[in-house]
C-alpha cells in the first residue's frame, strides 16, 4: 500500500494531467450530445471509408491529393446539407487516419487472410471532430 502512496506523490503531475484529460473528455461529449451534433459527427464519419473506396475507383493510383479532395468535398457537402459544423482541417485528419488504418489492414489482409478487420471510430476521432464544433461554433 505504501509503495501505491509513494507512487502517487512522486508522479502526481502525471495523475493530474490524465484526470485532467478525462474530465475534459467526457465535458466533450456530454457537449456533443448536448448539441445535438454527435449523431452527425459519427455519421460523418461512418462515410469516410465508402468515400475513400469511390476515390479510389475514380482517381487511380499516384492521385492522393485528388482523391483527399473528392473525400472531402463529399463529406462538406453531407455536412452543409445535414448542419453539421466541422472544420477542413478535422476532416482531413480524420480521412488520414482511416487511410492509415486500411494501409494496416491491408497489410494484415496479406499476412492473415483468415482474420476480419473492422475500421470503428475512436473516441479520440469523435473527440477530434467534436472539438471542431466547438471552434467552428464559437467563430
Amino acid at each position: 500500500m505504501s509503495e501505491f502512496l509513494n507512487y502517487c506523490f512522486d508522479n502526481w503531475y502525471l495523475l493530474l494531467t490524465i484526470a485532467l484529460s478525462f474530465v475534459g473528455l467526457i465535458l466533450s461529449v456530454i457537449k456533443m450530445i448536448k448539441n445535438g451534433n454527435f449523431a452527425g459527427i459519427v455519421a460523418l464519419y461512418n462515410l469516410i471509408p465508402n468515400l475513400i473506396s469511390k476515390a479510389e475507383q475514380i482517381y487511380k493510383s499516384g492521385n492522393g491529393a485528388a482523391k483527399l479532395s473528392y473525400v472531402l468535398t463529399e463529406l462538406r457537402t453531407y455536412a452543409l446539407d445535414n448542419n453539421i459544423k466541422v472544420s477542413t482541417n478535422m476532416l482531413t485528419e480524420a480521412i488520414n487516419e482511416q487511410v492509415s488504418a486500411t494501409k494496416v489492414v491491408n497489410v494484415n489482409s496479406l499476412t492473415s487472410s483468415n482474420e476480419e478487420n473492422a475500421i470503428t471510430p475512436s473516441v479520440e476521432s469523435i473527440q477530434i471532430l467534436a472539438d471542431t464544433n466547438n471552434t467552428t461554433s464559437s467563430t
